[in-house]
């Protein structure tokens, strides 16, 4: 810290000195957006608080902490070690010397001081990318978290803050759009190692919190006590002898702040002269009993706080006096808007500007971040201990002030931001009732859920409560991934009506409205396992290839792309994300001792993979080697691994043999004697027994031709393996990946695919039922969880069985089912079992996208949404009685769609009669689609690239569908039933935008060219602008006289007026879809896909809702 930092210098309460003006945009709760003029980095640090008084020497500590310069920092408080209470560290030893705890008492200048450092020349130069800061509070909900995130993402990304899931895929949106910025994250208020963790390891910290050794190993720690003499002197004012005030009170900055208030105004305001107003103070100060606060702790703070407070009362006038205490009102840590309070005061804007001004230039509050006054905490307990009555006085009178005669929805745009504190005051103003009632209406959850995300609501249920609130509670845990990201409120309101048809009976509660789009007919088919614990995101920007548990148990790594390493917690929420430049990570393990990764991959594109050790603490690369051909690894070969018992090596497979590798040697792998083969003629896995030794199993590479397993075992490295091969006739093919062979733990067998093996005796001691393919064992080697396909429902499940201990298998005894979870369809050969250490969990990978936690000992069985599942196809008979659908198997079933049919087994033909031929890719040296009329004497043909064209029957091309430039990426076709219309589905040539375009066909002419009348676009592929909405890929467009459809990525259903294009609503369903078709009269729309059939009743706009408003028609993405 410099020395001409310290210098007094003309301040500007927005933006600190004057000199370095910085320009503000929107308000977005607690954080100023930079505006769309504005160059500079963020510098979101709020200014230092009136009459700040600076401390040089804090200053230097910390700014030389910051720095990593900790021999110039001072003496510092240890941080200790908290392994047992909820530290950040992982094991071993992590210090990262870029990270700084300021820890003190409540009172004790911590903000104002991180306000102060974050303005010196040097944060400036060592931080060029900004500022950010976050204040989290006491008791943060889940919400309040994912809402910092969200609007840190916003910040850096120049957009309007987004609402997330969950506070993971909230952390990963920040980490995204932080991407390498050199910038400082202040996180403000911090009470606890948890509420932390999502911000570590984003960027270099700077901590403000009350508790000692938050970091653990992870920083440094300085505490921050009372002000020296001089500073203390300098707060309180020249003019007088202050000495017998600073024994009187002691040196606790806000204690001082305030009395300095009071001193300003008596002088200032009343005239007294410095020595007269010290001596009447000093006289108050005498009549309160007010003790000396050199000594002050937490317990005591408050009372002393509070008779101080009344001193700064007294010079209030009576209304500014009762507008400070209704400040007490609010939750603690929070801005209050002057919008707000212009509501609550009665005043005209002006006026209330004004005397939040008088309250911030006496030290009551602070208030010159533009946002509005905020208390002190510590004043804020003070004040509502004071008149325990007053809060929820204010909140009622705050409620009846706000709350719209038609609802609490229908609250204007500049008023929504008070929906995240409607449930405090609600309960506050002891109107649990009114709240309870509220979360019953569908437009407040779906307004609710569109601002801020399911975590928000969830926070507003509060724990326990009824069976209603635990109930929603749940569903939000399970399926609140499917009512965010992107989708506006009346979309929310669609798609939790889908969500909550057939659920259990308190959410009959909810009360669901009729209102435009598509409402279904009965419950989806998409529903989980009563098996499962908790959804979240695996890779929200990417794929998720493989996971892998920590040893211990609290943290699953996961890796993949987008990003290719995250850390996260068994609750999903984001330790620690790591970019690895143009690599794609097929498998990660954790050492055995938990202190390092390995993952193999591709890095370059080149068909060669990569094998790397990272540090978790950082997710920095440590060491690497390629597994290139000279060192026996053919092209496109990603090869399996396994750490040794003693964390110290790695075992790899190669074409040749098995490659041992001792990370951090320097030396290269060496093959091990024996176990050569040719991995070109085979599949081959391997796991390391600490007692039985290393294994490798292999069979054919075209698994269901093999006949024989053949086993190679290692029980000392410098010997060769012991070889042998055990017969296995007709092994069926497998569901998915088949390349897991696990010892069990404990034990001296092992499970290889869905086989239970015996290698010291050479034998196959059970195996699974068919089409099964990945195994776990549980911790404690009693069970075993198996994955496999269930060709009866179309469906994947995990079927868990008890084994015998291994003498009584080798005695004949088999291993009994102990129960079956219902995984579904919507799969990826790629997707991943892992079982916890602690046995209670098993993960599984869905779709390369979301991963589930699901509880073992659940009841048996899955929810059923009733039909087929597994659908690519969907139309309907010509007078609407029938849906006949097509299997992934390429058969066609006869389906009654009301309700669909539970035994889906007749077999009908493949066409009906009058069917229009389906839109279609055709062979072409380019991607080209196709779409006939009803009546067959048109088509439309449509290659990329190029201008659609309309084909009569006899080939004449009659016209060509002229399209903007840059559109030419066609990937969807059809007509209205008539013919007169015709949609496309289309992308911009370089997928930065997706859309629909209509052109009129009826009547042909004879012009050349057809311009289209319509067109609707959105993000594309390539987009980032969360403004935009979700990235989704349009898949599939079919059409009524009245409306389009549109199947969309991320099981997306759009809903569309013609002729205009119009959006009337867009369904998210929980699995992927792939088709859909109107009835001939155009009311009911089916939907085919992975789960299942999906039959939507179709509401135009002309359904006005039920209390008489209308949709808006606006762009829902």
């Amino acid at each position: 810290m410099t020395d001409d930092a310290d210098a007094a210098k003309t301040r500007n309460d927005f933006s600190g000195e004057a000199s370095t003006v910085l320009q503000v945009g929107t308000v977005h709760g607690d954080i100023a957006l930079p505006g769309a003029l504005a160059a500079a980095p963020p510098a979101m640090a709020p200014p230092p608080p009136f009459g700040f008084v600076p401390r040089p020497e804090l200053g230097r500590r910390i700014v030389n902490a910051l720095s990593g310069n900790l021999a110039l920092s001072g003496n510092l408080a240890p941080s200790g070690n908290l392994a047992s209470s909820g530290n950040l560290a992982l094991s071993g030893n992590l210090a990262s010397s870029g990270n700084v705890a300021l820890c003190g008492a409540g009172g004790y200048g911590k903000t104002s001081l991180a306000s102060w450092v974050c303005r010196a020349p040097e944060i400036g130069e060592r931080f060029p990318d900004g500022v950010l800061w976050v204040e989290l509070g006491q008791r943060p909900t889940a919400a309040r978290i994912v809402s910092s995130l969200a609007q840190l993402a916003a910040v850096l990304s120049r957009s309007a803050p987004a609402p997330y899931a969950d506070v993971p895929a909230a952390a990963q949106a920040f980490r995204t759009a932080l991407g390498d910025r050199r910038a400082l994250l202040v996180v403000d208020d911090v009470w606890s190692a948890a509420d932390l963790r999502p911000f570590v390891d984003a960027a270099p910290l700077l901590v403000t919190t009350r508790r000692s050794g938050l970091l653990g190993d992870l920083g440094t720690e300085i505490r921050i006590d009372d002000m020296t003499e001089a500073e203390a002197t300098a707060v309180l004012g020249d003019g007088a002898d202050v000495a017998p005030l600073l024994r009187r009170v002691g040196r606790w900055p806000l204690a001082l702040g305030l009395l300095s208030g009071i001193l300003r105004s008596l002088v200032d305001g009343q005239g007294m002269s410095a020595d007269d107003a010290v001596t009447a103070l000093l006289d108050e100060l005498d009549g309160h009993g007010i003790t000396a606060l050199d000594e002050l702790s937490d317990a005591d703070s408050t009372r002393g706080i509070a008779r101080t407070l009344e001193l700064s009362l007294a010079d209030l006038p009576d209304d500014s006096r009762q507008r400070l205490v209704s400040l007490a009102a609010f939750p603690a840590g929070e801005a209050v808007p002057h919008r707000v309070l212009r509501r609550l005061w009665g005043l005209s804007d002006l006026r209330t500007r004004i005397e939040a001004e008088r309250l911030t230039s006496r030290s009551l509050v602070t208030g010159g971040d533009g946002l509005g006054p905020r208390l002190h905490d510590v004043t804020r307990e003070a004040l509502r201990r004071r008149d325990p009555g007053r809060p929820a006085e204010v909140s009622a009178h705050l409620l009846d002030a706000l709350r719209p005669a038609g609802g609490w929805h229908q609250l204007p745009e500049d008023e929504r931001p008070f929906l995240a504190t409607l449930a405090f005051h609600l309960r506050q103003a002891g109107r649990a009732d009114e709240l309870a009632s509220l979360l019953r209406e569908p437009r407040f959850l779906a307004a609710r859920l569109a601002a801020s995300g399911p975590a928000a609501v969830e926070a507003d249920l509060g724990a326990g409560g009824d069976a209603y609130a635990r109930e929603l509670g749940e569903l939000l845990r399970r399926e609140g991934h499917l009512l965010t990201g992107g989708l506006a409120a009346h979309d929310i309101e669609l798609t939790l009506a889908t969500r909550l048809f057939g659920s259990p009976s308190p959410l009959d509660e909810l009360r669901v409205r009729e209102i435009p789009g598509l409402v279904a007919r009965h419950p989806p088919p998409d529903r989980d396992d009563e098996a499962l614990l908790r959804s979240f995101p695996a890779h929200p920007e990417g794929a998720c290839h493989d996971i892998a548990w920590h040893p211990e148990g609290q943290l699953l790594a996961t890796v993949g792309y987008g990003p290719q390493l995250r850390i996260i917690t068994a609750d999903g929420r984001t330790v620690r994300s790591a970019e690895i430049e143009g690599a794609v990570v097929d498998r990660v393990r954790w050492s055995p001792d938990g202190t390092r990764l390995a993952l193999v991959g591709e890095r370059d594109r080149d068909g060669v993979a990569t094998l790397s050790v990272h540090d978790p603490a950082t997710g920095a690369e440590t060491d690497a080697v390629r597994l290139s051909r000279e060192r026996g690894f053919p092209e496109s070969f990603t090869p399996d691994f396994r750490w040794s018992p003693d964390s110290l090596s790695l075992a790899v497979l190669s074409a040749e043999g098995v490659l041992l590798w001792t990370p951090g040697s320097g030396d290269e792998p060496t093959l091990l004697p024996g176990g050569r083969g040719d991995h070109r003629m085979m599949r081959r896995t391997l796991d390391w027994h600490p007692e039985r030794g290393l294994l490798v199993g292999g069979t054919s590479r075209w698994y269901q031709r093999a006949r024989e397993i053949r086993l190679w075992r290692w029980t000392d490295l410098r010997g060769p393996a012991r070889e042998s091969a055990l017969p296995v006739p007709e092994l069926p093919a497998p569901a998915g990946r088949t390349d897991r062979l696990a010892w069990r733990p404990g034990g001296g067998t092992a499970v290889l695919g869905h086989l239970l093996l015996d290698p010291l005796a050479g034998e196959v001691r059970w195996r699974a039922g068919a089409r099964s393919d990945v195994a776990s064992w549980s911790p404690e080697g009693d069970q075993l969880a198996i994955r496999g396909w269930r060709p009866e429902t179309g469906q994947l499940a995990l079927s868990l069985w008890h084994v015998p201990p291994d003498a009584e298998l080798a005695d004949g005894r088999l291993p009994v089912p102990a129960g079956e979870i219902a995984l579904g369809v919507d799969h990826s050969r790629r997707d991943a079992l892992a079982w916890r250490p602690n046995g209670g969990v098993i993960a599984t990978t869905t779709g390369l996208r979301v991963i589930r936690l699901w509880r073992r000992d659940a009841p048996r069985g899955a929810r059923s949404g009733g039909g087929p599942a597994a659908l690519r196809e969907v139309e309907w008979s010509p007078e609407g009685a029938t849906l006949r659908v097509r299997s992934r198997d390429k058969s066609w079933f006869a389906v009654d769609p009301d309700p669909p049919e539970q035994d889906w087994r007749h077999r009908a033909p493949r066409r009906l009669p009058d069917t229009p031929d389906r839109d279609e890719v055709v062979p072409s040296s380019v991607p080209t689609r196709v779409a006939a009329a009803r009546d067959g004497r048109i088509r439309v043909v449509a290659s990329w690239f190029e201008q659609p064209r309309v084909i009569r029957q006899n080939a004449e091309v009659t016209a060509e569908l002229t399209a903007p430039e840059g559109l030419r990426r066609w990937d969807g076709l059809c007509f209205t039933p008539s013919g007169g219309l015709v949609v496309a589905a289309v992308s911009r040539d370089d997928y930065t935008a997706q859309g629909l375009l209509l052109w009129p066909l009826r009547p042909v002419t004879g012009e050349n060219n057809v311009s289209p009348t319509a067109r609707w676009m959105t993000g594309g592929l390539l987009s980032g602008n969360a403004r935009e909405g979700p990235v989704i890929s349009l898949r599939r467009v079919t059409a009524s006289e009245t409306h389009v459809a549109v199947i969309a990525s991320a099981g997306l259903i759009g809903l569309f007026a013609l002729p205009a294009l119009r959006p009337l609503c867009w369904i998210r369903t929980n699995a992927t879809v792939v088709d859909a078709a109107f009835d001939p009269e155009g009311r009911r729309l089916a939907v085919a896909g992975d789960a299942g059939l999906h039959v939507f009743d179709v509401r135009g706009d002309d359904h006005a809702t039920t209390d008489g408003e209308e949709t808006d028609g606006e762009d829902r993405f």
